[in-house]
């Protein structure tokens, strides 16, 4: 996370996923498996890329960072032991914007700020 430029970090988990939890690792990108190819798009193939979810052993990170190498994307790979595995390290998460906690559940708002941020990569 400190080298420069830093890693690009991709939060992939199911959007239900994340309205559960409403963390993310500092600065990761949200992006839901079916807006991959749009995200890739943007995306410069010499970056490196660090995906992460929350499924059985990276299933959707190892599935998209795949994909990404099929692309030719070199420096791709998943979390390894996925969000929880952050979490359990002791690591910061910080709050996911647009997520509010309504009775118990989360709703989330506009996506505008997380695709101004892919635009900028």
């Amino acid at each position: 996370m400190d080298q420069r430029p830093p890693p690009i970090v991709v939060d992939v988990r199911s959007r239900s996923a994340r309205e559960r939890d409403g963390r993310r690792i500092p600065g990761a990108l949200t992006v839901d498996v079916e807006d991959i190819d749009n995200f890739v798009g943007q995306l410069s193939p010499e970056r490196e890329i660090v995906l992460y979810c929350t499924c059985p052993n990276e299933a959707s990170a190892a599935r998209i960072a795949k994909l990404l190498i099929e692309r030719g994307f070199t420096r791709v790979r998943p979390l390894l032991g996925g969000f929880d595995a952050w979490i359990d390290a002791g690591f910061l998460a910080e709050d996911l914007p647009g997520i509010i906690a309504v009775r118990g559940t989360a709703s989330e708002q506009s996506r505008s700020e997380e695709q101004g941020k892919v635009e900028s990569i």
